[in-house]
Formats: C-alpha cells, structure tokens, sequence
C-alpha cells in the first residue's frame, strides 16, 4: 500500500507569522490609545520642561500653578502640562508714515523683544491665560511671521503695539528732536516706556527697545539736506570769524608780548641802574666817612702835637726863663761891681790866652798891652817865648 508523498515543491503558507505581527501591531495601538486617554484624562510621566520654558499645570483645562524647567509627573483626574516658551522674542516694528508734532511725515523702524510672563509673574500668567494664552503659546500671534523679504513688514500683537506706541512719542516730538542728533535718545526712550506700559496688559514684558531708523521722503530728505547745508555754511562762517579772531587774538598776544618783554628790558635795565647808583652812594659815603675818620684823625694828632708842642713851649719858656734869672742875677751881679766884672773879663782872655803858642800883634803895638773889651785896655802878662 502507498502512502500518499507529500509535495516538498509547494509547501503550504504560513499563517501564523501575519497573525502575530497583526495582533502585535494591535496591541501596540491599543498602548498608544491608553497611554493618550490615560494622559489626557488621568495625569502625566515625566513631562519634560526645557531651561527656556515654564509649565502651566491644568486640572480640566483650568491653569491653577506654573513650574519650573524639569521633569514632572502627575497622575490625577484630567490632570494636564502645557510647556511655553518664556525667552526673548525679537520684534521688528515699521511705520512708513508718522507726523512729528511740526507736521512732519517720517517713517521709522523700532526693535526689540517681547518676553512671556515667567515665574517671577505666574499670578499674571495664570490671570490671563484663558484671555491670552494664543499668543503665550504661538509666536506668530505675538511677533507675526519673519518677514521673507526685508521690506516686508510681519503682522502681529508686537507690530500693533509699536505703531501705536511711535505714533504717541512721534506725535509728541518736533521733527528736529525726532531725527537729529543725541534727541533721538529721547524718541527711543519714550517708545520704551510706551511699548512696556501696552504690553504690560497682555502680561508681557518689553525689553531692548532701539529705533535703528528713521526713514524720510524725499521732499523731508530735500529740506533737510537744505537745513544741513545752510547749518554748515553757518558754522564755516563761524568758525572763519573764530579763526580770524584767534588770529588777530594771537598778533595781538605776540605784539603785547614783545612789548611786555622791552618794558621788562627797560624796567631791568633801569632796576640795575637804581642798583647801581645806589652802590654808587653807598660807595662815595662810605669814602666821605672814611675821609672824616682820617680828617678827625688828622686833626686829633695835630690837636695833640699842638697841645705837646705847647707843653714844650711852655717848658722851654720856664726853662729859658730859669736861665735867664739866672743870668740876670748874675749880670745885674756884674753891673753892681765892676771890678768883679774886669776879673771875669781878664779870665776869659787869660783862658783863651793861654791855649795859644804865638800872638801876632800890629806893629808899633806894645806886646804888653792888649785891647780887651769894652774898650777897656788889659795889661796881660806874657810869658817868655820859647
């Protein structure tokens, strides 16, 4: 008996593999559907809170608290999170046309960013959620679009409130304090303040407010550059003046100097000679003096050879007058006896006589007799001669 061979050719189809993979994928759905319908309706696992978001915790889409970034778990009846963005958001803002408080037209262009209530404003956020949570948790609602083109202007909350805002402070400004120079600080200040107290409302919070431009027509650009011009021409006219003055200013320092430098000269030159005839002085007082000294000197010494000269006189005067008494004693002695008188006389010849060794006498004269004085003849005795 054979038994039936069985067709190793044409093996029968598997059907258990597209069975598993089936209610694999089924189950698999049904995990996703659950994990969904538990999330929505019986809380959350580790919801992730990035460093630039907060959370908003709902409990049936009612917001009652705001966490920080991490990751949070709440298993509850329709328990939910909803993370939003709280970094800065930059804004442009344009305006083609605002008038200036002089009814001027100009267009301006203002940048900043926007910022999300956060932590330190949860009471805010939570206030206004039901109000404002579109542009809490979307960009485009609070910042528009980013422009394709840079002359193309986004539409949104931030772009309503700028033109708002630079129509006040615009409005409030002359056209010079709006565009020239440090006034335009001014501008930028007071949309700062502007922007901030509108935004402030929604919750929000503007910070980095800059006016980079302020666009001009053409007619406003034409008289301006006229004003800048006749600005220019003036202060060139000024400043010619101011240079002409500080050249004559300095011809006139130079002259005044060189003057001042020959009065110095001549009030020197007239010092050193005052200097000088005053030494001059001192000098001839010094030799008047001096001259003096000597006179009085002089006139001292010859006061005191005076006074001994007189002391001589006198002296020799007493002296010549001791003699003189003297002599007169003896004269009037004489006068009184003659005889005494001849002895003397004949004493005196005999003296002079005898220092002789030869007597010449004239001729036909006695050898015996001599004339003595007085006309009185002597006898004198002579010796024998040898």
């Amino acid at each position: 008996m054979n038994t039936p061979r069985k067709d190793l050719d044409n093996p029968r189809p598997n059907t258990r593999l597209p069975k598993i993979l089936g209610g694999f994928t089924v189950f698999v759905a049904f995990l996703v559907l659950a994990y969904f319908t538990i999330d929505n309706l019986f809380g959350y696992i580790m919801y992730p809170v990035r460093s630039n978001q907060v959370g908003i915790l709902l409990k049936e889409n009612r917001p009652y608290q705001v966490v920080g970034p991490g990751s949070h778990t709440r298993i509850g009846w329709m328990e939910d999170i909803i993370a939003i963005n709280v970094a800065g958001l930059a804004f442009i803002v344009r305006d083609d046309e605002v008038l200036t408080k002089d009814q001027q037209r100009i267009g301006i262009e203002i940048r900043g960013t926007v910022h999300r209530p956060g932590l330190e404003k949860q009471d805010a956020l939570l206030k206004n959620w039901g109000t404002y949570s579109g542009f809490y948790l979307s960009d485009v609602p609070l910042i528009g679009l980013a422009p394709a083109k840079p002359e193309d202007r986004p539409t949104g909350l931030m772009q309503a409130l700028g033109q708002q805002a630079g129509k006040v402070c615009v409005g409030d400004l002359n056209f010079s304090e709006a565009v020239v120079g440090s006034a335009r600080d001014l501008l930028r200040e007071c949309i700062d303040r502007e922007l901030d107290k509108l935004a402030s409302s929604y919750g929000l919070e503007v910070r980095n407010v800059v006016v980079p431009n302020v666009n001009l027509s053409a007619a406003v650009q034409k008289k301006l550059d006229e004003i800048t011009e006749a600005r220019f021409a003036t202060q060139l006219a000024v400043q010619n003046a101011a240079k002409a003055k500080a050249d004559a200013d300095r011809d006139q320092a130079t002259e005044e100097g060189k003057i001042r430098v020959e009065q110095a000269r001549v009030q020197e030159k007239a010092k050193q000679d005052a200097t000088t005839a005053e030494l001059d002085r001192k000098r001839l007082e010094a030799q008047a003096a001096s001259l003096k000294a000597q006179k009085d000197n002089d006139l001292l010494s010859a006061q005191r050879d005076l006074a001994i000269t007189e002391t001589k006189t006198k002296i020799a005067e007493e002296t010549a007058k001791a003699k003189l008494a003297e002599e007169a004693a003896k004269a009037d002695l004489i006068k009184q006896n003659p005889a005494y008188a001849s002895y003397l006389n004949n004493q005196a010849w005999a003296a002079a006589y005898s220092k002789m060794d030869k007597v010449f006498l004239p001729p036909n004269t006695s050898p015996f007799v001599v004339i003595g004085s007085n006309n009185v003849t002597t006898t004198v005795p002579i010796g024998p001669t040898r």
